[in-house]
Formats: structure tokens, sequence, C-alpha cells
């Protein structure tokens, strides 16, 4: 049969290509096949696409290249054992990775609560700046705060000696152990500007 192929784009959604392609295959009596992030997806026309998701989703772990030849029925005992087998191995590694950076976090939170001892963060508006604080007690809001009091703690040590405009792109006078996202840098860097003894400073 005729194989036709189905171009992607990054940002694509998995479930709505496979429809296009499950109504591409049954309108044209055609076989569909469509690159996914590196997976050679086929489509036929009695393709189960719940089953092909769930070929997708398990292709990196089982090293496969292609899915869709599975993606019409549950899978045999045999393939489920050596499934569960790769599920367990990659739980355990990620197990022994998540160790390995909470150690490495913890040793780089020590070295730098070291290098902080004894720096107060200076605040120009202490009530502003705790009614924000109090308003963000999530685990993503709280660490927003946390970075940019340690990175205030850290510039300080500093500004006497350089100056705050060549300081503040520093990456090694940034507390890196929060392992933050652009965007709560941003955020952290917004907090600093307001209420930082040093915010004007930050603001020019």
């Amino acid at each position: 049969m005729e194989t036709v192929k189905l171009k992607t784009s990054p940002g694509d959604d998995f479930e709505k290509v496979a429809k296009d392609a499950k109504t591409i295959a049954i309108n044209q009596n055609v076989d569909v096949e469509f690159d996914f992030n590196g997976i050679i997806c086929k489509v036929y026309i009695k393709t189960d696409l719940k089953y092909l998701y769930r070929d997708y989703l398990n292709a990196h772990l089982m090293n496969w290249k292609t899915v869709g030849d599975l993606s019409f029925y549950e899978y045999l005992p045999d393939l489920k054992i050596q499934l569960k087998l790769k599920q367990d191995e990659s739980s355990e590694l990620q197990r022994l990775q998540t160790e390995v950076y909470h150690k490495k976090e913890a040793e780089e939170k020590k070295q730098f609560q070291k290098f902080i001892k004894g720096i107060e963060f200076k605040v120009k508006d202490q009530k502003t700046y705790d009614d924000w604080k109090a308003k963000n007690t999530d685990g993503y809001g709280s660490v927003i705060f946390e970075y940019a009091e340690n990175w205030a703690k850290m510039l300080q040590t500093k500004l006497e000696s350089k100056d705050l405009e060549k300081l503040i792109e520093y990456f090694d006078l940034q507390p890196n152990y929060l392992n933050i996202t652009g965007y709560q840098h941003k955020m952290a860097k917004d907090i600093l500007k307001e209420c930082w003894f040093y915010g004007d400073k930050l603001k020019k």
C-alpha cells in the first residue's frame, strides 16, 4: 500500500497529528508516517490511536525508532515484562540522579552560606517587602524571594570595590544552588529593584 508522509513542526500536538494521519489513512486508503521528536510513527486504517500514543510514550524507554506496528492491541505478556523492567531501571536511575543532585545542591548551599555569613539583606522599605513576600509563600514564589535575598547578599560583598552594573551579570555572584528558571530570575531582579537598599542603582 502507498505510504504518505505527514510533515510535523515543533510545537505540534501528538494526538492532533495522529488524528490527522488517521483521517488521511481512511480517506485516501493509504498508510501514513510522521516523525515526532525523532520517532517514526506509522498510522494505518485500523490503528488504535490510544495505543499509538502509548507506544510513542514508551519508544524512548524501549529504544524503539519506529512505532505503530503494535498499535492494534494490548502488549503481549513478554513485552509487558520487558517494559516493566525498563520502567524499574529508569525509576532507579532517576532516583540515583536525584540523590546525587540533592547532595551537590546541599554542598553548594553550604559553601554559599559560608560566603554570605554575617551579611544582612538591606531593605529600603521593610513593610512593602514583607507584605510582598507574605503573598508568595508557595514553593515557586518562596524560592524567588530566597534567591533575591541571597543574590543581594552576594552582591553586597563586592559593592564596595566594584560597580553594581558589572556585578549584576556575574554568574558566579548568583546563588545557583536554587536552580531557578529564567522567569524566577527576572522576578527576583524586579523585587530587588523595588525593595533592595540599592534598588535604584539596579533600575539604572
